[in-house]
């Protein structure tokens, strides 16, 4: 493979991915892909099987990738900032600590990925699906989460600061448990069944969206700001929502057992019953 420390060529990557072909065949010749801390600038990877490869702590900044097969790759540390990513297979690689600042995730399958500490601030990640997967100690900061499915995944620790769940995302049976997402936003999402116990949400905004069977036990939301969202069955024992906005709720979604000191506005959707008195008094009174 000449010069490691030199950047990889096109005709060497080509090469070993022949090479990682016939070992994946299981055929004698055959040899993994391994380009572990080398300089990828300049390949394309592009349509290719890396299953099982190891790419760990390589160099792929600024990176177009599509339709690429990385199940089960080994990518932690790996530098994809400002990279795109589309259509691929991402599922059960490991990613820990990997630098995806800036980067563009679109139609990825993530299915027991492994992101511990990586670092997705100002990421882009659409239709996304996260199943079983692992974001702890994850950065996410200033991230748009968009049309993507975070189902039973370790979110634990993760930094969220600013981050943005929108247009449909689904995030289901997912542990946020000792989370920063302070100032993050939820719109037009679903949240079901998840846990926020003892996070820090000061200042969230969920507007627009489902808010079911969660737990925000002995969570810090000073500040928050509920706005249309509907929802039951979600646990506030102990949970700080000092100065909060609650505007326009469904009426079973209760806050019992928070601290409520100060709330701005306290103000939720009539019920079917009211709105019919409501209406009967005003041809009443016409």
């Amino acid at each position: 493979m000449g010069d490691r420390t030199a950047p990889v060529s096109q005709l060497d990557f080509d090469y070993a991915v022949k090479l990682h072909a016939a070992w994946l065949a299981g055929m004698g010749h055959g040899e993994i892909l391994d380009f572990s801390g080398r300089d990828l600038t300049f390949v394309d990877l592009s349509g290719h099987n890396l299953e099982h490869a190891s790419l760990r702590g390589a160099k792929l900044a600024l990176a177009e990738i599509s339709k690429t097969n990385l199940a089960h790759a080994d990518l932690r540390e790996v530098d994809l900032s400002k990279a795109t990513l589309r259509s691929c297979n991402l599922s059960l690689a490991k990613m820990g600590r990997a630098e995806l600042a800036e980067a563009r995730l679109q139609d990825i399958d993530a299915r027991g990925t492994r992101l511990e500490q990586a670092n997705l601030s100002h990421a882009r990640l659409e239709n996304v699906g996260f199943k079983a997967a692992s974001l702890a100690d994850a950065s996410l900061s200033h991230a748009t989460i968009e049309r993507s499915i975070l189902y039973n995944v370790n979110a634990t620790g993760v930094r969220g600061r600013a981050c943005t769940f929108t247009a449909g995302t689904t995030i289901d049976a997912t542990r946020f448990t000792y989370a920063r997402l302070e100032d993050t936003v939820f719109r037009n999402s679903r949240i079901l069944e998840c846990s926020f116990d003892e996070a820090y949400l000061q200042r969230m905004l969920i507007q627009g969206s489902q808010l079911e069977d969660n737990s925000f036990v002995r969570m810090h939301g000073e500040g928050m700001r509920f706005v249309s969202v509907i929802g039951r069955a979600n646990d506030f024992t102990e949970a700080d929502l000092t100065n909060a906005v609650i505007e326009k709720c469904s009426p079973r979604l209760s806050f019992d057992g928070a601290n409520l000191t100060g709330v701005a506005r306290f103000e939720r959707l009539p019920t079917k019953l009211e709105r019919f008195t409501r209406q009967f008094s005003m041809l009443q009174e016409g």
